[in-house]
């Protein structure tokens, strides 16, 4: 069995620095509005849709016109709801940690892509390589 590089641990341990500043990121430069009231879209459509759930488990909204929209979100905030209690700064941090989690799975994709991009890379460099040695031989004869 063979150890794992340490170059892996390193990038590991940037990766997690990078998910946490990220987060950190989010939650601070929205800090000053946790509590500012709903706005009219979350007034109008999602917040009542989701007291319905949160109060009366009605998935079709009755407060509110019902719209396409599927109840995952609503769900969402009517389960934050029944943990923390219905505030707009529950609300408010229950759709940061969506953000939050959006923008990490983000930033997940993107470092699989990296290093897929890195490894092609290589094959191609090594592909080439190849090629080259094989012309070399043939020229040689």
């Amino acid at each position: 069995m063979t150890d794992a590089p340490a170059g892996g641990q390193s990038s590991s341990r940037n990766f997690l620095l990078i998910a946490a500043a990220l987060v950190a990121f989010i939650f601070a430069s929205h800090l000053a509005f946790l509590n500012v009231s709903f706005y009219w879209d979350e007034l109008g459509q999602f917040v009542p849709a989701a007291l319905d759930i949160f109060q009366k488990g009605e998935w079709i909204p009755r407060s509110t016109v019902p719209n396409v929209h599927p109840p995952g979100v609503m769900a969402y905030l009517a389960g934050v709801w029944l943990v923390a209690g219905y505030s707009i700064a529950a609300t408010r941090v229950a759709m940061l940690a969506l953000a939050a989690a959006g923008a990490v799975a983000t930033l997940i994709v993107y470092s699989i892509y990296i290093v897929m991009r890195q490894a092609v890379e290589k094959a191609d460099i090594a592909r080439l390589d190849q090629l080259r040695r094989e012309r070399r031989s043939s020229a040689r004869e």
